[in-house]
């Protein structure tokens, strides 16, 4: 049900994140250092009470399946932006509270655009076939920028699905506990 769906959702936008990121996502500007010590590992790796809190993070953040990435993203106001990307857990605003093109609000930049889409891809479940957005018909002098092209996504797939979890088992043989 819901929530076997909600652990599975988790697991994919938590390991979508890198280390800084996840601690905000979860603290924000005001972790312990045993908080994120505890936040900074792969979701199979996280300690019960922290699994449960990223579970209960990702709830706010995944309302409903969705398809579109972008769709998703225009539906999150601006805390749950910056929990959804790991730029931190409150509404106060930053460079990460704009939107995608297609939208006639202020854009995100380019490469805050690949990581929503990362985040957001990962986090929904999606292919990274994610058709591109309408360009908007305003006079922005050609600065619209695209979805991320396929073979874009395709290596943004390979980070959290091969090559972070080759660097978790690298950290882990290193450093026996």
């Amino acid at each position: 049900g819901l929530e076997m769906d909600i652990l599975t959702v988790a697991g994919r936008w938590w390991n979508a994140l890198d280390a800084d990121q996840m601690v905000k996502a979860l603290y924000g500007d005001t972790a312990t250092p045993e908080q994120e010590t505890a936040a900074q590992n792969m979701y199979a790796g996280l300690d019960a009470e922290t699994r449960q809190l990223v579970n209960a993070v990702a709830a706010q953040i995944y309302t409903q399946p969705s398809d579109s990435v972008f769709d998703w993203w225009e539906s999150l106001d601006c805390r749950k932006m910056r929990i959804a990307v790991g730029d931190g857990n409150t509404g106060e605003s930053t460079t990460y509270c704009r939107h995608l093109p297609g939208s006639n609000k202020a854009l995100l930049g380019e490469e805050k655009q690949k990581h929503v889409y990362k985040v957001g891809e990962a986090l929904l479940g999606l292919d990274s076939s994610e058709p591109e957005q309408p360009k908007p018909e305003s006079g922005d002098g050609g600065c619209a920028l695209a979805a991320p092209t396929e073979d874009a996504a395709t290596l943004g797939l390979l980070l959290p699905l091969v090559i972070l979890p080759l660097m978790f088992v690298v950290v882990a043989l290193r450093n026996p506990r």
